[in-house]
């Protein structure tokens, strides 16, 4: 996938900062204690963070590429779950709130992982997806068993104007 950003961005260490992706984007380094949302427009490539240092906590609204040297800890938003992660080893995987499932590799070992993301309630009250209409029929419910033991119940409709 191309890059069609052009810009590097570097955070310093402590700051509070919010970065709006609108495709410039060509690198983002993450100096340690800052804390960094990414949201945007741009969603069609993942920007590549680097993230130097320990207690950075970076909240992703758009897809990341995130290399990091040291634990830190992620927050993913809407339009953040196609974030990835390399770490060095399974110390340094972050703790992910938010939601959806991220993956993670470990450059040490060349294992990969996949890490749910916790509810903790950080994102707020998250937009409720409407549909309009009429439903015609329940096509098939799905149960899903997450990771915190709630029983999820999805109903697959058919539904016209």
């Amino acid at each position: 996938m191309s890059r069609i950003g052009n810009r590097k961005i570097t955070i310093p260490s402590g700051v509070t900062v919010t970065v709006e992706n609108n495709g410039k984007i060509a690198e983002l380094l993450i100096a340690e204690s800052a804390k960094v949302m990414v949201k945007g427009d741009s969603i069609a490539y993942r920007v590549p963070v680097h993230i130097y240092g320990s207690n950075t906590k970076v909240s992703a609204f758009v897809p990341l590429d995130i290399e990091s040297t040291s634990t830190f800890s992620l927050t993913v938003g809407p339009n953040g779950e196609e974030t990835a992660v390399v770490v060095k080893d399974e110390k340094d995987i972050p703790k992910v709130n938010g939601i959806g499932t991220i993956s993670i590799t470990m450059t040490k070992t060349g294992e990969k992982k996949t890490v749910i993301a916790e509810n903790d309630g950080s994102l707020g009250e998250l937009p409720v997806t409407e549909v309009k209409g009429k439903v015609l029929k329940i096509i098939k419910t799905i149960v899903i068993n997450s990771h915190i033991q709630n029983l999820i119940f999805i109903n697959i409709v058919s539904v016209m104007e």
